[in-house]
């Protein structure tokens, strides 16, 4: 089995960053008094979003009127199902689910919806 030294996956990090021309701030919700969520400012991260089309096609059908897309983010973002996502348009992305390998990661990928459009 090949590997890859620390030295290796870290220089394969930096690289694919350099490829997130987007940044987003993370909104995640937080419960607030007795019965109220309310959206908190939980960070910001560069990123890359694409129309999420491909295998995110199969999830996107079983929901209808989701405008699918699939945000990129660096592999160590605190980031999880059910964040929102702010892009520099004022574009809101509900984050579904990720792809991340276990090995040798070196991005998320998020599959997300877009709720509003700016």
């Amino acid at each position: 089995m090949n590997t890859i030294t620390d030295r290796e996956l870290k220089s394969l990090r930096k690289a694919q960053e350099q490829f997130m021309p987007n940044e987003v701030i993370i909104q995640r919700q937080k419960w607030v008094g007795d019965q109220e969520f309310v959206p908190d400012q939980v960070g910001t991260t560069i990123c890359r979003i694409t129309s999420g089309w491909g295998r995110w096609a199969v999830v996107a059908d079983r929901y209808q009127g989701v405008t699918p897309y699939t945000i990129t983010v660096p592999w160590d973002t605190d980031v999880q199902p059910g964040d929102g996502l702010i892009d520099a348009y004022g574009r809101l992305f509900q984050v579904r689910d990720m792809r991340s390998p276990t090995d040798y990661i070196t991005a998320k990928q998020l599959l997300a919806e877009l709720v509003t459009d700016g």
